[in-house]
């Protein structure tokens, strides 16, 4: 160790008449460390419900949506796309629900058999939200009545139609809108009561790999398939992304004035050593310490200082968003209040998404930014301290 790093160390110390010093630097310490945490729990959380919502929505919409002009044949189109696409048509309109005395409006999808298997054993039936069911006052083998629009083969065109259906159960949907609205039916079913023999409305699908690098192959597939409109799950969510991320974005601005209010803690501390050290100062010159070892001195003590805050900051709230969880279950017993309802949420817990890179952004910028504060205090040193102070 040098003599240097020895002396910092000495200063940083607590001593019976440097109580109000160290008391300061703990004070920053813990300021700035409560502050890395907010920071990174917040993040974490944040990261955790943008990761769910976008799961809800990429699940329910697809990577990439294939749109006719009108209901279209799928066979063509499914035999040209690419292999990293797995793609499955469906049939999807709006109509209008009779239950009883009450109706309501309804979004009719009509799933292949891929995917209605995951939720029926059955070939035919309907399925619906379960907001729905409530407040209809739906329950499991109800027939219930759908005005929807028919392609009819005459010249009129669409006409609504009347169409029955018997209920075969109800489903909690991952999306509000499905579980308030949604009415499922297998897509033959739906063909043939819409009169749309083996078209569709679109076809949806999900690819195969980093879905970021969905932009590099929309151009290919929008000059390949210029007779339908191609969008991607980014061209459908751009505004709630942005939304998102601007969200983000100020979270990190409003928490990081409070790693910059505990920089400040940090640079009165820095003052409070340099003017409680004058003495030792101007020995340590009479020794023959140059004006750059005693800036040394202090600039490591707001290193010691940077480094703890991280550490503790950075430890804490890691550990914290990893239990988070159970935490908010333990305060929900302990007071007896609900904290977070996963029935408004329409999720089990309360969501995380740990990214170490913004853990280590979060930590090298605060550790900047209160190493930053004591630079000036330590320059400052060398003109504040006089050789006659002893």
């Amino acid at each position: 160790m040098s003599w240097i790093s020895f002396v910092a160390k000495r200063f940083f110390k607590s001593r019976k008449n440097d109580k109000f010093v160290n008391l300061t630097s703990k004070i920053a310490v813990i300021s700035a460390s409560i502050g890395i945490a907010v920071l990174i729990i917040t993040m974490s959380v944040i990261r955790g419900f943008e990761k769910s919502v976008f799961e809800k929505v990429l699940k329910d919409q697809g990577h990439v949506m294939f749109f006719g002009n009108g209901p279209f044949k799928p066979d063509e189109l499914l035999k040209e796309v690419p292999p990293c696409l797995k793609c499955h048509p469906l049939i999807e309109t709006y109509g209008i629900i009779s239950f009883g005395s009450r109706i309501e409006s309804c979004l009719i999808r009509g799933l292949p058999h891929s995917e209605w298997s995951k939720i029926s054993k059955k070939d035919s039936g309907a399925i619906i939200g379960k907001k729905l069911a409530s407040y209809l006052h739906i329950q499991k083998e109800d027939s219930i009545n759908i005005i929807a629009p028919v392609f009819a083969k005459d010249p009129i065109g669409v006409v609504p139609e009347s169409l029955d259906f018997d209920v075969i159960g109800t489903e909690q949907f991952g999306m509000h809108e499905l579980n308030r609205s949604g009415v499922f039916i297998p897509i033959k079913e739906g063909q043939e009561k819409l009169e749309m023999e083996d078209k569709v409305h679109k076809v949806i699908c999900f690819y195969d790999g980093n879905i970021n690098k969905i932009d590099s192959i929309m151009p290919d597939l929008r000059g390949k398939f210029k007779n339908y409109d191609v969008f991607s799950w980014k061209d459908l969510n751009l505004f709630f992304a942005d939304i998102m991320r601007i969200q983000r974005n100020m979270v990190i601005v409003i928490l990081s004035s409070v790693i910059l209010l505990a920089s400040v803690a940090t640079f009165c501390s820095v003052i409070l050593f340099v003017n409680m050290k004058k003495r030792e100062v101007g020995i340590l010159k009479v020794l023959g310490a140059t004006n750059r070892n005693i800036i040394s001195i202090f600039l490591r003590i707001g290193i010691k200082i940077s480094f703890l805050s991280v550490f503790f900051g950075t430890f804490f709230g890691t550990l914290i968003s990893y239990y988070l969880d159970f935490i908010r279950q333990f305060f929900e017993k302990l007071f007896r209040v609900p904290m977070f309802d996963p029935q408004v949420y329409l999720l089990p817990a309360i969501p995380v998404n740990i990214i170490y890179t913004d853990i280590l952004f979060i930590s090298l910028g605060s550790f900047l930014l209160v190493f930053m504060a004591s630079v000036w205090p330590a320059f400052k040193s060398t003109k504040s301290s006089k050789v006659n102070n002893f």
